[in-house]
């Protein structure tokens, strides 16, 4: 069993399964228009991927963590940073990135795509498509408290 995770605003924690985000927002690996949910390997990845797209420093207050337990059976890719276009992880992201998560997710061949992280070469992202016969067999947990140290807050305002 592999565990991902993810942090977001309390607000969004009910809905965390059905990837509504992606049909509001494009990120790095899908265009806007399709549920999807971008985990990260570890706990401290997923905050730093928080901390990269954050606004306001009142965006890091009130966020919450869960877990995915991705169990062996459940049907996983992985994609090689060798394999990518050069600038893949380019602050913006490009149409190449894009293109390969819409397919994968249109395709649906896996519930979970691990992708290399942009802000830490050497961690990976997991995307889940909740829309994969497989992902019911996720386990998500309940959300807990996430807060950052008050020395980030500080070097963010």
């Amino acid at each position: 069993m592999t565990r991902a995770w993810h942090i977001g605003p309390r607000r969004f924690a009910r809905s965390i399964r059905d990837g509504k985000g992606g049909l509001l927002a494009a990120g790095r690996w899908h265009h806007a228009g399709r549920p999807i949910i971008y985990t990260a390997d570890s706990l401290s990845l997923a905050a730093l991927e928080i901390l990269a797209h954050v606004r306001s420093v009142d965006n890091i207050d009130d966020l919450v963590a869960h877990s995915f337990d991705i169990g062996d059976g459940i049907s996983q890719e992985t994609i090689d940073a060798a394999r990518l276009p050069r600038h893949w992880n380019d602050p913006m992201p490009i149409e190449a990135t894009r293109s390969i998560g819409d397919r994968w997710l249109r395709v649906s061949r896996s519930a979970v795509l691990w992708v290399p992280s942009a802000h830490a070469a050497t961690q990976r992202n997991a995307l889940l498509n909740p829309l994969h016969r497989d992902f019911p067999r996720i386990r998500v947990s309940k959300p807990t408290a996430f807060r950052f140290d008050p020395r980030i807050r500080t070097r963010l305002a």
